[in-house]
């Protein structure tokens, strides 16, 4: 059973690699950009797996698993399959897809560890309550503090925080 799976994973990783090169071939041949090919193409390929799950599941009579296949799905692709992705290639990525990955999973660590405390002790309530609160502080609190006229650096001699007002 372990060598069927990872000689499942070797196959799914040559097909992978294989989508890829592919797929640029055909966004160069079509003079389209990469990410319509990724969209229409790559996007729908590896949707397939949710698409039959969440297919299955609904006609099991388990609509519940059906949804949350889906949204679980969208969660891990915009945390671990983009975050894994950051990692191999942080040079190659914007700053706002690492900021949307790699430092957004890294941050999401208090969220996560307290999620985990508040389902442990049965506080659902306080585990929800902690992801809409801190969703809600993200969207409201942080972008004023990107879009504030204050810049600053930190000193590479002394290690303090230099600010000053730009705007």
């Amino acid at each position: 059973m372990l060598a069927g799976c990872l000689l499942g994973l070797v196959v799914l990783l040559v097909a992978a690699d294989q989508l890829v090169l592919g797929s640029a071939r055909v966004a160069a041949w079509l003079r389209v950009p990469p990410t319509v090919v990724g969209i229409a193409v790559i996007g729908f390929g590896t949707s397939a797996p949710e698409l039959v799950a969440s297919g299955l599941a609904a006609a099991a009579g388990k609509p519940g698993l059906a949804i949350g296949t889906i949204i679980g799905s969208n969660i891990a692709n915009l945390t671990l399959v983009l975050g894994s992705a950051g990692l191999v290639g942080v040079v190659t990525l914007s700053q706002a897809l690492v900021g949307a990955t790699v430092v957004a999973v890294g941050t999401s660590a208090p969220e996560l560890l307290t999620a985990v405390q508040a389902a442990r002790r049965g506080e659902a309530e306080l585990l929800v309550g902690n992801v809409l609160g801190s969703n809600l502080f993200n969207s409201l609190a942080s972008p004023p503090v990107r879009w504030s006229p204050w810049r600053g650096r930190v000193s590479r001699s002394t290690g303090r925080l230099r600010v000053w007002h730009w705007g």
